[in-house]
């Protein structure tokens, strides 16, 4: 049973040993708990136990945030347990099967733990937050009370816990190399936009590790993806890019005249734990400072070119030269092959100079799955790439 619950994530992690200590380390401001939702839902849905551990909030409160997303929780409760650390914290009455008393005193949450190990040894512990834990007890007593906690926390199948990191002492961070995985959730800020990204610091369990940045959005419902915010779709007059555009995607618009597309197609995709947003751009040389400016900042390309056409060929290179920079991750899509006289990928290689790792995949792009064959290429080069950050 796969604890993470993030398609994207469980790629990099996954499969991961029973007693495995995860944390998730969060920049204030960045959205982190959903981790923590999608983990103790894709455990329950599996048919497993949930301790989950709430420091800062309601049970309740967690309960409405994961159906934000999406996400049954109501359905599995006979399987999930909370564990609740705030509600004495408030004076307020708590109906959570475990309770502590004195959230202000660690050493009572790590009594409350190894009760709750007890009785179901086989559950995935969450703790939401151990960030929380230090600011009530004080560093110093949450440290004197570190191993205990550290301990308690293991008796269980494994745990996922979540850390915001506040300016704290040094000693508070050293205990964070006490985990099997750290996931880091971060913000990028470009101008005005802040972007999140997670980054797979450390995973003990693996032998090699992809320490690449991801971009990602939480989206109600549909929880935390992957996210892609500019893909680019470029190609020659009628080579089909509106109609590859609204095959991939899920929702789709366009600004046309008389059929041809003088502005934008624009379209959202869902893929695999993976949202990513696409734009297609008109083919005339007369708009190509247009496509200038929608290929800035593009994290992929694809050029969809008409394989029956190879007249366009030349205008293909030209166009794939207008948006293609250095380590650009990028594709053609060798469109309508199922029409006749369709020139395969490898003699459409021999025909336009293919920049070195761009890969020519044939399509036939009304047709959803084989353009979002096309697209997973595309994606594979982006993930593998990574995001700058």
């Amino acid at each position: 049973m796969e604890a993470v619950g993030v398609p994207q994530l469980e790629r990099l992690i996954c499969p991961m040993p029973e007693h495995t200590s995860l944390l998730f380390v969060n920049d204030p401001g960045v959205e982190a708990e959903a981790f923590l939702y999608q983990g103790a839902h894709a455990h329950l849905a599996a048919g497993g136990r949930v301790v989950y551990a709430v420091t800062n909030r309601a049970p309740e409160a967690v309960l409405h945030a994961m159906a934000a997303l999406g996400l049954d929780a109501d359905g599995h409760k006979e399987r999930l347990a909370f564990l609740d650390a705030f509600s004495a914290h408030m004076a307020q009455p708590s109906n959570a099967k475990h309770v502590v008393q004195n959230p202000s005193n660690p050493l009572d949450f790590a009594r409350v733990l190894e009760a709750a190990a007890r009785e179901a040894p086989d559950a995935m512990l969450v703790v939401d937050a151990l960030s929380t834990l230090v600011d009530q007890a004080g560093a110093e007593r949450f440290e004197a009370a570190w191993p205990r906690l550290q301990s308690a926390m293991a008796k269980f199948r494994w745990s996922e816990s979540l850390f915001t990191r506040w300016p704290y002492p040094s000693s508070v961070e050293r205990m964070l190399e006490d985990f099997d995985g750290v996931v880091q959730l971060k913000g990028v800020e470009d101008r005005i936009t802040i972007s999140q990204y997670f980054r797979v610091e450390r995973a003990r369990w693996r032998v090699e590790v992809d320490t690449k940045p991801r971009l990602y959005r939480s989206l109600k419902p549909g929880g935390v993806h992957v996210f892609i915010p500019k893909i680019v779709v470029t190609g020659p007059y009628n080579a089909g890019k509106s109609s590859f555009v609204h095959a991939i995607s899920d929702t789709a618009v366009s600004v046309d005249q008389l059929g041809t597309t003088v502005a934008l197609d624009h379209g959202r995709v869902t893929l695999d734990g993976l949202t990513a947003d696409v734009f297609g751009t008109p083919g005339q040389a007369r708009f190509d400072p247009i496509l200038r400016i929608v290929a800035g900042q593009a994290l992929g390309v694809i050029v969809v070119i008409d394989s029956t056409k190879p007249d366009s060929f030349a205008r293909a290179a030209e166009m794939m030269n207008l948006t293609w920079r250095q380590g650009l991750p990028g594709v053609i899509a060798a469109n309508k092959q199922d029409l006749p006289g369709a020139l395969p990928p490898e003699e459409i290689a021999r025909m336009i100079p293919v920049p070195r790792g761009v890969r020519i995949v044939p399509c036939s792009g009304q047709d959803r799955e084989s353009g979002r064959r096309v697209l997973k290429e595309l994606v594979d080069l982006i993930l593998a790439a990574g995001v700058s950050a």
